[in-house]
């Protein structure tokens, strides 16, 4: 080897290692997101935040270990960190939730919402959010997060579900822990220009139950449970027309009932959210047998 070659390797192996360090040193000063820092202004180190990045809602803790303070994800809990999804309608059209609700508002509002077990929201008639996780997973508990674009005053409509095996209205048929399942629903709606919470669950909800089984609770202890059956009959009916729209005539529908916690016993999703105080766990008037139940609610604007 000539010591032109040797000193050309040199170069390219000392020219290689700089950069590989220079790399390393950018990185190391890379600060967060303007979003993280501005989402733990004022706070303490630990203490609970969240921002939007993009189309993501991450949720963590405040921080200062970059060396300003900061929210930074918390990656030992499940669902801190999400992308805002793209929904779809019943014609399986994707929907950007961020341009095309209805009127493509002015104002930005937060909708949170933890469902045992399912749930869709609408805008009107126009999907905001569909519960991520089917309804016919057992043992779903997770929250959902999403930020939208609309005007004063709003229309939200809300489809709830319990999960239930078939039309008896059971889980678990057949098995020594065959029982009645239980629902709750709970979210609070936020206008993201002035931080407020504009809307809560709770008895100013209008709701009415389509589903409701089983019609006699003793349907629990039949070793061979039929639905249709006495004593495991069902009412099932169909969603009203036009109940979507704010013109709808809900008169005949009742105020929604509301449980505690302890009568709810949430889990998992519903821990993650920061709840307004007056936020309240709602469902129909039988927390068991009331399998699927629709609510509405008009909010007209800032208090």
């Amino acid at each position: 080897m000539t010591s032109n070659m040797a000193n050309s390797i040199t170069t390219k192996i000392c020219t290689a290692i700089f950069l590989i360090a220079l790399s390393f040193s950018a990185a190391g000063e890379r600060k967060p997101p303007q979003e993280a820092i501005n989402a733990c202004e004022g706070k303490r180190v630990e203490a609970p935040c969240e921002f939007q990045d993009r189309q993501r809602i991450t949720r963590g803790v405040c921080n200062d270990r970059p060396g300003v303070m900061a929210c930074a994800p918390n990656r030992n809990m499940q669902g801190r960190s999400r992308p805002l999804k793209r929904q779809t309608n019943t014609q399986n059209k994707a929907i950007d939730l961020q341009t095309s609700l209805p009127g493509n508002g002015a104002t930005q509002f937060k909708l949170e919402a933890w469902a045992d077990n399912w749930f869709i929201a609408y805008l009107g008639s126009q999907v905001i959010i569909e519960d991520s996780v089917s309804v016919t997973t057992e043992r779903s508990f997770n929250s959902e997060t999403i930020i939208f674009d609309a005007d004063y005053p709003l229309q939200l409509n809300f489809v709830l579900k319990d999960f239930i095996q078939n039309n008896t209205g059971l889980e678990y048929i057949g098995q020594r822990r065959q029982q009645i399942g239980d629902g709750g629903f709970i979210m609070q709606l936020t206008d993201m220009s002035s931080g407020k919470i504009v809307s809560v669950s709770d008895e100013s909800l209008k709701c009415t139950v389509i589903h409701k089984a089983p019609l006699n609770k003793s349907c629990v202890r039949s070793s061979s449970p039929v639905a249709g059956l006495s004593p495991c009959k069902f009412v099932s009916l169909k969603q009203p027309a036009g109940w979507k729209t704010p013109e709808y005539d809900d008169s005949n529908w009742k105020n929604a009932s509301t449980y505690s916690r302890q009568s709810v016993r949430p889990k998992d999703g519903y821990y993650q959210i920061n709840w307004d105080n007056n936020a309240k766990f709602i469902w129909g008037p039988d927390l068991e047998t009331d399998n699927t139940i629709l609510c509405r609610v008009t909010i007209g604007g800032e208090n």
